[in-house]
């Protein structure tokens, strides 16, 4: 039965990928499951398929309409109360209207508006003036799709808030509602009375919400692989109803009554915690278990349940993450049995770590070893010391009005043990991003190993699967990526088998300081969001040599965010580049060896080199002083121009006679101070490459420069359109991919 109800959940989960995303892959498993399927156990079970098949196909067919059916404007929304985020005078939320969900954006007018929204609480109906529009798709290479993040929480249209033209107040009846807006209390209560830090690891660790405030910590935390530890699932689950199951005994209930009281109970814990899919799934579980249905069954149950009532669970990395590892644990319970708990514990971890290993580098490309020594360690602190600390002084501040200031010392002297761990341990190992093929390989691997360990044979699986893991750092081909990141530049150049790796640039952008204080917004850097996920996600831990052109944000700007999550051997620059303070400030800091570069120089890559051909003067590191760069490459020749302008262009089209270019890394952004016509001319582009930012303020690429592209026949791309612009050499033809 056990085994039935197993195989059933995993054509089920065949069927659920192959509905929302189709793949041939997929398609093929699912056909070859089917067939051992049935000649195992019949026609029992294939009704239940057909259900679930006919179901997940509908409302992948429903979601398709949402956007046919999208409204142009929004007069009356209905925030949702407990996800408002409030980052200087940006405002955002969850809201409904008729049915339909949304993604809220505002700008707050004043600091009286920022401090009404900051402290809300109860339920209202707000009165705007708005526009829709459809969120942003994924525009670099496993890259973040936000539209997609928006679809798994059924929110289909992004609106911006022109004008809030009156706010009324909800009387609701509805239990989710009044969750949301205790649970709003709960928050606002922490950040305004109980110190930092301990108000961040306090609200985090109790409801479930990270604030912006927390940001620098938590990527700390998750260099360190140890993130998790923030993600409300198992561990807090356990420990509050646990805790409360055992104090409803002693106080002698029955453990039927504790067992019927304790439902009731995690629906108000659930929702003080943003029903997220970790707690849901843990809670459902955990209600399971008490009533006697325990291990693969009680597994099962839950994900069945879950595909009807939460259909996209497993649409998000969270969902997948909780279930995978629920999963494992099951599988792997009372199969190794250690009785020093602390062993027992750690090795626990061990098995856990390695087995949902592959699934962890499918989303994050990237494995810290020691999180494993590290998950051990503060996951008894957590539970043994900071929840029981963080649950005591909220319920006595609530009662009394003290805010346990005596006790902020003690996640102070935490984040400090933090911060010098990740000193030490600030390395994690990039693996890149598998293919679906390879991922499922690995899994396979990894469970014929449990199941039939210690026998002899098993011990070739371990070198078959490490193999694989590093498949990915090993590209068979190369590629150059101008990758998207806005209205700025940042290419990198990736031979294969990783035996160079050159980023030029790095992106950037000019942040324009507010004069009024409580307009600051904190905001992550840009590269964080493009070039340092794509680099990882090809199996690149390591820059050989960063080309920064010349010194303005938008191309060097992201440097020091960049240098913090690889390991940089070489920069080159200009010599006029050293007049900017700023990146002569962030060259410091990088402790990195710094080349000033010259007419003739040379990058050997993809068993030919890049040249530098300018600037052929000392200059004061702005656009007409960039490193230009000409080279064959995926037998094709490439001139990368940085920012050069007209004045610069004249110096290359003087000291050049012929300059044979196949691929051109287009100047300024496509700026009308850039590709004269006598320098395209001269160089005779077949492609021109163009980096530059949706709908700028600057309005690149400018359409004098297109139509010199167009007279001159040149095929151009840009990433406004396009998104990220990936080349590649197959079959000795120049091969370009567009991700838009």
């Amino acid at each position: 039965m056990k085994v039935n109800k197993i195989y059933l959940v995993y054509i089920l989960t065949l069927i659920y990928f192959l509905a929302f995303s189709f793949n041939m892959l997929l398609f093929g498993i699912f056909l070859f499951s089917i067939i051992l399927f049935i000649k195992n156990f019949g026609f029992k079970y294939i009704f239940i398929l057909i259900f679930f098949g006919i179901y997940f196909s509908f409302i992948n067919y429903q979601e398709s309409k949402h956007f046919e059916n999208a409204p142009g404007e929004v007069t009356h929304l209905k925030p949702s109360i407990d996800s408002f985020q409030i980052n200087g005078d940006s405002l955002s939320f969850k809201a409904k209207n008729e049915g339909e969900n949304y993604q809220v954006f505002y700008k707050l007018k004043t600091k009286e508006e920022q401090e009404y929204f900051k402290n809300l609480s109860e339920n209202v109906l707000l009165e705007v003036e708005a526009t829709t529009d459809i969120a942003e798709g994924q525009r670099n290479e496993n890259g973040f799709d936000y539209q997609k993040y928006l679809k798994t929480q059924n929110i289909y249209i992004v609106v911006n808030v022109n004008q809030i033209y009156k706010i009324k107040s909800l009387k609701t009846y509805n239990p989710f509602d009044i969750l949301k807006s205790q649970r709003r209390k709960c928050i606002n209560y922490i950040n305004n009375e109980i110190p930092k830090p301990m108000n961040n690891y306090m609200s985090g660790l109790l409801f479930g919400n990270i604030t912006k405030d927390f940001s620098e910590m938590r990527d700390i935390y998750s260099s360190l692989g140890i993130v998790h530890l923030f993600s409300l699932s198992g561990m807090h689950v356990n420990f509050f109803i646990e805790s409360l199951r055992k104090l409803l005994l002693r106080l002698g209930f029955r453990t039927d009554q504790t067992n019927k009281f304790i439902v009731p109970l995690s629906f108000i814990y659930g929702g003080l915690t943003g029903f997220s899919i970790s707690v849901n799934r843990s809670l459902f579980q955990k209600n399971l278990s008490n009533f006697g249905i325990k291990g693969i069954d009680n597994f099962s149950i839950t994900v069945m349940t879950f595909m009807l009532i939460k259909p996209k669970f497993l649409l998000t990395v969270g969902g997948v993450l909780s279930f995978f590892f629920s999963f494992v644990i099951y599988i792997l319970a009372n199969k190794f049995k250690i009785k020093n708990p602390f062993l027992a514990n750690f090795f626990q971890s061990f098995l856990l770590s390695t087995t949902v290993l592959p699934i962890l580098i499918y989303y994050f490309y990237q494995f810290q070893p020691f999180s494993i020594f590290l998950t051990t360690v503060f996951n008894i602190l957590f539970t043994y010391l900071i929840l029981p600390t963080l649950l005591i002084i909220f319920i006595t501040s609530l009662l009394t009005g003290y805010n346990f200031e005596i006790f902020n010392f003690i996640f102070i002297v935490l984040e400090r043990i933090i911060v010098f761990a990740n000193g030490i341990f600030k390395n994690p190992i990039v693996l890149g991003k598998p293919s679906l093929f390879i991922l499922i390989i690995m899994l396979l691997l990894l469970f014929l190993l449990f199941d039939y360990f210690p026998r002899k044979n098993t011990i070739y699986i371990i070198p078959a699967f490490f193999l694989l893991l590093l498949l990915n750092k090993w590209d068979l081909y190369g590629q150059i990526s101008m990758i998207d990141v806005g209205q700025g530049d940042s290419i990198f150049l990736q031979d294969k088998f990783d035996r160079k790796n050159v980023l030029i640039d790095v992106g950037g952008r000019l942040d324009i300081n507010s004069t009024e204080k409580w307009r600051e917004r904190i905001s992550n850097s840009n590269a964080s969001r493009t070039v340092i996920p794509y680099i990882k996600s090809r199996g690149v831990g390591r820059i050989d040599i960063l080309v920064l052109t010349h010194a303005h944000e938008d191309h060097m700007g992201d440097l020091l965010e960049v240098s913090k999550e690889f390991k940089i051997k070489e920069i080159w620059i200009t010599e006029g580049a050293l007049n900017s303070k700023s990146l002569v400030e962030k060259l410091k800091k990088t402790n990195t060896n710094v080349k000033l570069v010259h007419p003739g120089d040379k990058i050997n890559i993809f068993n030919s080199y890049l040249e530098v051909i300018s600037s052929l003067k000392k200059g004061d590191g702005g656009n007409n002083d960039s490193i230009v760069l000409y080279g064959n490459l995926l037998n094709k020749q490439f001139l990368f121009t940085g920012d050069l302008e007209e004045e610069g262009e004249r110096e290359i089209v003087n000291e050049y006679s012929k300059l044979p270019v196949d691929v051109l890394k287009v100047g300024h952004h496509g700026s009308s101070t850039s590709s004269s016509k006598e320098f395209i001319e001269l160089i005779k582009p077949k492609y021109a490459l163009i980096s530059c930012g949706t709908n700028n303020r600057y309005k690149h690429p400018n359409k004098e420069t297109l139509e010199i592209f167009e007279k001159n026949n040149v095929e151009v791309f840009r990433t406004d359109l396009d998104g990220q612009i990936i080349l590649k050499n197959k079959k000795r033809q120049l091969n370009i991919k567009v991700i838009k």
